[in-house]
């Protein structure tokens, strides 16, 4: 049976917790707990934690007060190629993520989906969008999507 952890390393970092040593403690009691994989998202609300010619880097918002960790952090190391080593030390699978409906969080919009209300998914009569919700039968989302 794998067992699983699923880590957001965003929380982690909003509360001074995202460093590299950070990661390791996470990943070896992970490991001493019996788990053997590692669920990681590598971007929330198409802002992401690793260099990327599609997606914008996550910055601090001033929604969040710990926030302010992450340009410390993203300055200092590359987060998930760090995850990346630091899995292989402890013996640990990692697989990667993205929530299909977390595209909205303040602080966090996502440019194009928030630039584009059309690609929210809608009420039946069409009189409320859902941000947050991307509606994927709309081809603008599936390849926005597959891009990042």
């Amino acid at each position: 049976m794998q067992t699983i952890l699923d880590l957001d390393y965003h929380d982690n970092s909003l509360f001074g917790n995202g460093d590299i040593d950070a990661i390791k403690y996470t990943f070896n009691n992970a490991k001493k707990s019996g788990f053997d994989t590692i669920l990681w998202a590598p971007m929330i609300c198409s802002k992401a934690y690793y260099p990327s010619q599609v997606a914008k880097p996550i910055s601090r918002s001033r929604h969040y007060q710990g926030s302010h960790f992450l340009d410390e952090l993203l300055a200092r190391f590359d987060p998930l190629e760090q995850a990346i080593k630091i899995a292989g030390e402890f013996n640990l699978e990692l697989l990667f993520y993205f929530r299909l409906f977390d595209d909205f969080i303040p602080g966090y919009e996502d440019d194009f989906l928030n630039s584009r209300p059309d690609l929210w998914w809608q009420s039946r009569g069409g009189n409320y969008q859902f941000k947050g919700w991307p509606s994927y039968h709309q081809p603008e989302v599936r390849g926005y999507k597959l891009r990042l």
